[in-house]
């Protein structure tokens, strides 16, 4: 999870765990990516950007693509720690 909500009417917070700046960064990397790579913003059904908190270390992000016409969920994420290029890494039932 990427993002826990509390809420007390009528002040809600929404605590994200991670670095901003580093989940816009490879969210829009991996738009990047799936644009180069064909596809287009009406194939994709839901994107969401993950933070694993027990991988931490140097990637600790993924980025999760479920596309309309499948429903399996593609999982991308920098090829190393410089950040310069974005890879499919696999694949998760899971979203």
């Amino acid at each position: 999870v990427t993002g826990v909500q509390t809420c007390a009417l009528p002040i809600c917070k929404l605590y994200f765990l991670g670095n901003q700046n580093e989940r816009e960064k490879i969210l829009n990397a991996t738009i990047w990516k799936l644009s180069k790579d064909g596809y287009n913003e009406n194939e994709i059904k839901k994107i969401k950007v993950r933070y694993d908190a027990m991988n931490g270390g140097l990637i600790p992000y993924e980025v999760y693509v479920v596309f309309k016409d499948d429903s399996t969920v593609k999982i991308y994420s920098w090829i190393s720690v410089e950040e310069k290029q974005i890879e499919y890494i696999g694949t998760s039932a899971v979203f």
